[in-house]
């Protein structure tokens, strides 16, 4: 956990930073709350939940973390790949505890100052009986999209500009995961896309949790089967792809 410490203080460090950071997040959320304020202003109900959505989706931007990208494609690029496996500690997991004192620090100095200011607004519109299934949600998406950015960062060794691939997993993301819009919005072909993809579970999922009036213990059992599913299909992709990329390394003589 000494990484994760690490992370922190190195974050913590960078206060100007922090200030332009929150402040970039809070315009953000303003101009959408405006946009939507405008667009349902005859439908006060539907106002309430896109106002929560709004606030909920930037909050849960900071979760959702793409430092595994990052650190591992570095390493590659770089040649510490190689090195790293010398070590006695698994390169995945190393590589997540950073990402993940990215995460706290990240929540501690964006997130919570957020949550605080829109508490009045964020009460009125959560659905508390559901709080902890929503939690456990936002853990599932976390590791989820842990998975895939560290897929994603591995293909370094295919890709020498593998930042075109990491633009073209998050654009994908933004689109098919609710993060800007909620899905139950999309036009239906679309609708299914975004429902047949793990990416739905990271926003709109937990989101629908919190905020929607339709929701029940029995759609929130059926997607958590599909997140268990996904996860086991993502671990084993992941794990297949660590294992030929250090087969990589020792065949080229690593």
């Amino acid at each position: 956990m000494e990484a994760v410490v690490i992370e922190m203080k190195r974050k913590l460090t960078y206060r100007a930073e922090w200030v332009f950071t929150i402040l970039s997040s809070l315009t953000s959320i303003l101009v959408q709350m405006a946009l939507w304020r405008y667009l349902y202003r005859e439908n006060p109900g539907m106002l309430e939940y896109m106002v929560g959505y709004v606030i909920y989706s930037s909050i849960l931007r900071i979760l959702y973390s793409n430092q595994m990208y990052h650190l591992l494609a570095e390493k590659i690029l770089n040649g510490d790949f190689i090195l790293d496996l010398l070590k006695p500690v698994n390169l995945l997991w190393f590589s997540y505890l950073k990402s993940l004192g990215d995460v706290l620090s990240s929540l501690l100095l964006q997130a919570l100052p957020l949550l605080i200011l829109f508490a009045p607004v964020l009460g009125t519109v959560t659905k508390w009986e559901y709080l902890a299934a929503a939690l456990l949600a936002l853990l599932a998406g976390h590791v989820l999209i842990s998975m895939i950015y560290a897929i994603v960062g591995l293909m370094a060794f295919l890709f020498v500009e593998v930042w075109a691939l990491r633009r073209l997993t998050e654009d994908t993301i933004r689109l098919f995961s609710g993060a800007l819009l909620p899905i139950a919005l999309f036009p239906e072909p679309l609708k299914k896309a975004a429902e047949f993809l793990p990416f739905h579970y990271l926003y709109d999922f937990p989101l629908q949790i919190l905020l929607s009036e339709s929701t029940d213990w029995l759609y929130v059992k059926q997607q958590f089967i599909g997140v268990l599913v996904w996860g086991l299909g993502l671990s084993l992709l992941l794990y297949v792809s660590y294992r030929l990329a250090i087969r990589f390394c020792v065949v080229q003589g690593g």
